[in-house]
């Protein structure tokens, strides 16, 4: 979990600032799907602005890569507080990714929820 957190918050000092935000308003205490939630809403904001796809690009990279070498409760983490928060326009941008992994839990939870 730790590592996954670091790896968002080295990304950019925005992602940073979320943390920082977050631990802020939960007593320095981390709660991990309200925390991916947070930096799930920055990522659907930038794709909107179209402010810094690369930035994008990059979260979605280290999703992808944790989905493949992560635990499953890790996993789970990016399904319920990613996956299940994207909007349309998220969900689009990660339809068209390259980044299959991510790209086929969307594709499942789509399938399964109908939306």
């Amino acid at each position: 979990m730790k590592k996954l957190i670091n790896n968002i918050n080295n990304l950019s000092k925005i992602f940073q600032n979320v943390y920082e935000e977050h631990l802020k308003d939960n007593n320095n205490e981390v709660l991990i799907h309200p925390l991916v939630a947070d930096y799930t809403r920055l990522f659907v904001s930038l794709i909107k602005e179209k402010s810094n796809l690369k930035l994008t690009n990059s979260f979605l990279d280290i999703l992808d890569r944790t989905i493949s070498n992560d635990n499953q409760d890790v996993v789970d983490i990016i399904y319920i507080s990613f996956i299940e928060r994207l909007d349309k326009d998220g969900q689009n941008y990660v339809k068209n990714s390259n980044y299959e992994k991510i790209k086929k839990q969307l594709n499942e939870y789509l399938k399964y929820f109908g939306k």
